[in-house]
């Protein structure tokens, strides 16, 4: 299996409408699965501000 994970926190006061706080971000890459997965959710909270489920052959890049 190939994939790759990725989570981070990052800045988006400018890019997302104004999250001082920042935001927690989630990424699997499975190219042998041929999936993409991304979630998003304010810094220190659950809320779910972005979310994508889909073929990584689909995904724009």
């Amino acid at each position: 299996m190939i994939s790759e994970k990725v989570g981070s926190t990052f800045c988006t006061f400018c890019t997302l409408g104004g999250l001082p706080d920042g935001v927690d971000k989630m990424r699997i890459i499975d190219r042998e699965k041929n999936e993409y997965h991304e979630v998003v959710k304010k810094y220190n909270t659950d809320e779910i501000i972005h979310e994508t489920h889909e073929l990584l052959s689909k995904h724009k890049k």
